[in-house]
């Protein structure tokens, strides 16, 4: 291991959250902190420096989580975190990690000779080009939704990728025209622990199951160390900031949201300081109008087919608009937050769909109904 390649890794270091079904709130402080050291959030092991858990690990994540870790080239590092305060020790031991050479020649020298094809479900490409105020423009490309079976993963196919089969339904008569995949339970910008289960026809999903994979006990307010965070009003905005960006990460329109995620993040370190509120509410409209001017958003989002009646563009515009009016202290504008109310309305629209769509569609549920559907699975 060279010194040239440690000191290149310790650089801009680019880092894989796996977040534990709920931790919502600790995530986003973590990515919070991640990002004002300069750093880069990773969308894939083999983009990623170093993993970091987010939550305590129960014994249904470590399989998987193991498997992220075994993507992820050297020089790299791992580790966890499960309350607030412990974010910027835990974050400092990263850059130290990867430069500790011996430390990383045993790492190198323990791991396995032979991975597996990189999980599926951890991919998520999208092309595009950023879509400034000025130029409305964007090239979204063709978007790459893979899927994740960590649970009973046929790997008989080449590099372990299951191959397609045939099926009593196959609406063509061709043998090569069902594959079996699941999407979930850890993906960027994805809801944590949940898992999608789809049978393909072609590129459209014929079945559906769901369900979620539970964490720990920890809370959403961490309560064994509850954080400083923001309260009321100011807590329902930072929330529907997260969910704004999520989808448009997945959208492909990465440099909007970075600056909605810069929202969030200045939310969740902010005071009670009425002024400053009304500083980020009025830059939260701002980018608001950026979004509802964007033909190509627009038109990316319009080409999905309603599921449920339920506008993906209006609930994201829904959102942003939402979180302006709360910090301003103003009336909320009415959003349809009400679907949906079980994983069964979120089977049936999926059925039919592209799987390209799925993601955007999961993106577009709410974080407060993803967290008591996770609840009522419980129960």
């Amino acid at each position: 291991m060279s010194s040239a390649l440690s000191r290149q890794a310790i650089g801009r270091i680019h880092v894989l959250l796996l977040e534990i079904p709920g931790n919502m709130l600790l995530r986003m402080q973590v990515e919070a902190a991640i990002a004002g050291r300069g750093w880069v959030l990773a969308e894939a092991p083999a983009d990623a420096d170093a993993l970091l858990v987010v939550g305590k690990m129960p014994e249904t994540f470590e399989e998987i989580a193991d498997a992220v870790w075994n993507q992820i080239p050297s020089p790299r590092h791992r580790s966890s975190i499960t309350a607030v305060e412990a974010i910027a020790a835990t974050l400092e031991m990263i850059p130290a990690g990867l430069g500790d050479q011996r430390q990383q020649i045993r790492d190198a020298r323990q791991r396995p000779w032979h991975v597996a094809e990189a999980p599926e479900g951890m991919k998520h490409e999208s092309g595009g080009e950023p879509d400034s105020a000025e130029d409305d423009e964007m090239d979204m490309g063709d978007m790459d939704m893979g899927g994740m079976d960590m649970d009973g993963m046929d790997m008989s196919g080449p590099a372990g990728i299951p191959l397609a089969g045939g099926d009593d339904s196959d609406r063509d008569g061709l043998e090569m025209d069902v594959t079996h995949l699941s999407l979930g339970p850890l993906l960027p910008h994805w809801p944590a622990g949940l898992v999608v289960h789809c049978t393909l026809h072609g590129d459209v999903i014929g079945e559906v199951s769901m369900d979620f994979l539970h964490g720990s006990d920890v809370a959403e307010s961490v309560a064994s160390h509850p954080p400083a965070r923001p309260a009321g009003p100011v807590m329902q905005a930072t929330m529907l900031c997260d969910a704004a960006g999520h989808l448009l990460a997945v959208a492909g329109w990465d440099p909007v949201a970075a600056k909605i995620f810069r929202v969030r993040d200045e939310l969740l370190a902010n005071t009670s300081d009425g002024q400053t509120l009304g500083s980020v509410s009025v830059r939260l409209q701002r980018v608001s109008g950026q979004v509802a001017r964007s033909r190509t958003l627009r038109w990316s989002l319009a080409g999905i087919p309603k599921a449920q009646e339920i506008d993906i563009r209006a609930r994201l515009l829904g959102w942003l608009y939402a979180a302006a009016a709360l910090l301003a202290e103003e009336p909320v504008p009415g959003h349809d937050s009400s679907w949906p109310a079980t994983l069964e309305d979120i089977r049936h629209a999926l059925i039919g769909q592209e799987l390209s769509t799925v993601r955007l569609i999961i993106a577009g549920i709410e974080p407060s109904r993803i967290r008591d559907l996770r609840e009522v699975s419980l129960g």
